[in-house]
């Protein structure tokens, strides 16, 4: 919940949130069920049925179901500042990664806190 309500406090509106989950046992369905009566962000769920930390596997599903232009990476642990989405967004260009700073460090993990355009994400592999 609370990665989500920050998404849906953020400066910058047109977004969608996709969660990919990585053959959870923690009941995330249910908790992603409970989320879509309370925001009004448009939610999206996928479950990887497969063991095994399928994190390029989850990226790519999650980038093949969204609609948006540009993919942001998050990790559900993370509650964004109020305008974090719109500051990484103006960064991203066409050539790569854009990567978010936590507690002053440069993040390089995709899985963490980053943006790539969606074509640009597709056109790398």
């Amino acid at each position: 919940g609370p990665i989500v309500k920050s998404i849906e406090e953020n400066t910058y509106k047109a977004v969608e949130v996709v969660f990919v989950d990585d053959h959870s046992v923690d009941q995330t369905e249910i908790m992603i069920e409970s989320l879509r009566s309370m925001v009004r962000l448009p939610i999206k769920y996928l479950r990887i049925h497969q063991e095994g930390y399928n994190l390029g596997l989850a990226r790519n599903m999650g980038a093949v179901a969204s609609c948006g232009s540009t993919l942001m990476f998050l990790d559900d642990r993370y509650i964004l500042n109020h305008d974090a989405i719109e500051n990484l967004i103006s960064q991203v260009d066409d050539r790569s990664f854009t990567y978010g700073i936590k507690d002053g460090v440069i993040k390089g993990f995709v899985e963490n806190f980053a943006a790539i355009k969606r074509q640009t994400f597709f056109d790398k592999g």
